[in-house]
């Protein structure tokens, strides 16, 4: 059991997601004042992390959620569904899955209309028109066409064995400033997790946005299980196959697949 695995998942169920917004954890609460930092969304719970960090191969750095026009226009037009997405998210807070669960929900069928999904999954029926990013569609065709999965398996495999980690945890519209952010304990909980799995090199670290607040400079510091973009590479974070980033996790996942057999246990 990784040891920073364990001190970031004690430091995030200490935030009582039974209280209503706003939501900041109660080492920040002394040192963010909303009115401070008027683009953050702290009426919706922070997303300090997407998927698994125990059953995940690959850790994807980021700097923070995004919360927009599409998302409030979801939650409105999909309330069950957004309160089932609200309660995957309270789950990665407290990192409690299941085999059945969808850790890294925006593969989860049940939310195609989720402006998530356009970003990482691709494919999403949305309300509002919005660009398909579509970050892990070519890794997940891959696996499909190398495993001989069907598509859809080939996403659960993918919501279990991939994570997003964010530097900030707390959701915005933009990001322009963030100033004093980096002193914030929830920041300095994630930048913590980050040296300790690439100390532990157990699991494949992807470094793409906001480069230098995680504390490298660019691909020079790429080595082992750390892939570091560079600033180009990290405007637009890319993990297509042409990618470094897409590159090593793809294979990351196709030889942990061969040795440990992970696509079995995750079939229903």
């Amino acid at each position: 059991m990784s040891k920073g695995i364990e001190e970031f998942e004690n430091f995030w169920r200490r935030l009582d997601l039974s209280s209503r917004a706003p939501y900041i954890h109660p080492e920040d609460a002394g040192r963010l004042n909303p009115e401070d930092y008027p683009a953050f969304q702290f009426q919706v719970v922070p997303i300090p992390v997407l998927g698994n960090l125990r059953s995940a191969e690959a850790v994807i750095l980021m700097l923070n959620a995004g919360y927009g026009d599409n998302d409030e226009a979801w939650a409105k037009a999909h309330p069950r569904e957004h309160a089932l997405m609200t309660e995957a998210q309270m789950a990665n807070i407290r990192q409690q899955h299941s085999p059945a669960d969808y850790p890294f929900y925006d593969f989860n069928p049940a939310f195609q209309t989720h402006p998530g999904v356009a970003y990482w999954k691709g494919g999403a029926k949305l309300a509002v028109k919005q660009r398909q990013m579509a970050k892990l569609r070519s890794v997940a065709h891959e696996l499909q066409a190398r495993w001989g999965l069907p598509l859809e398996q080939a996403h659960k495999v993918l919501a279990h064995k991939v994570a997003v980690l964010q530097w900030c945890p707390y959701r915005s519209r933009d990001f322009k400033r963030s100033g004093g952010l980096a002193a914030l304990p929830s920041v300095r909980a994630a930048l913590h997790l980050v040296r300790a799995l690439v100390e532990e090199n157990e699991k494949l670290v992807i470094v793409t946005r906001h480069v230098e607040a995680w504390g490298y400079e660019g691909s020079a510091d790429s080595k082992g299980n750390l892939v570091v973009y560079d600033r180009k590479q990290g405007t637009s974070a890319s993990l297509t196959l042409n990618s470094t980033g897409g590159k090593a996790l793809l294979a990351r996942l196709l030889r942990v697949g061969q040795t440990r057999k992970y696509v079995t246990p995750l079939q229903s």
